[in-house]
C-alpha cells in the first residue's frame, strides 16, 4: 500500500476495504503459522514419550544399556561414555561405547549449545551411582 501511495505522490487514498483485506490476510497467516508450530511441537513431544530411553526399557532388566528399539546391548558396567569428532561438523558428539559397538547419543550443534561435561556426568552416574 505504501508503494502504491508513493508512486502517485500521495494523491490516491487507499480504500479502507483494501487495507482491511491486507489486515485479515496477515491475521490468517499468523494463525496458520501458530497452528503449524504447535502441531510440530506436539508431534515432537509425543514421539519423545513413545521412544524408550537409552537407560532402560520396561521389558529390560535394570541397569542395562538398551538401544532405541529396546534391545539390551550391554550391562552399564561395560558401557563407557566419550566425546568423538563428527565428520561433518566442528562440534563433538556424545557416544556410548559398548563391547558390541558405539552408539551415538547426542550430536553437538554449534548453534544450540555444547555438550558441556555430559560424558563425565554419565560416567560418574554409571560407575558411582547406587544400584
Amino acid at each position: 500500500m505504501t508503494l502504491a501511495l508513493s508512486a502517485t505522490d500521495g494523491a490516491a487514498v487507499a480504500p479502507g476495504g483494501v487495507a482491511s483485506i491486507f489486515l485479515l490476510v496477515g491475521i490468517a497467516f499468523a494463525g496458520a503459522a501458530f497452528g503449524v508450530i504447535s502441531r510440530i511441537r506436539r508431534a515432537k513431544a509425543e514421539t519423545a514419550q513413545r521412544l524408550p530411553g537409552p537407560w532402560r526399557s520396561s521389558t529390560a532388566p535394570r541397569w542395562v544399556f538398551v538401544d532405541a528399539d529396546g534391545v539390551v546391548v550391554a550391562p552399564l558396567d561395560h558401557v563407557r561414555f566419550e566425546r568423538r569428532t563428527q565428520l561433518t561438523s566442528s562440534s563433538p558428539m556424545l557416544v556410548a561405547v559398548t563391547p558390541g559397538g558405539a552408539f551415538t547419543l547426542k550430536r553437538g550443534n554449534p548453534f544450540n549449545g555444547s555438550l558441556g561435561n555430559l560424558e563425565d556426568v554419565l560416567t560418574a552416574a554409571v560407575s558411582g551411582g547406587t544400584r
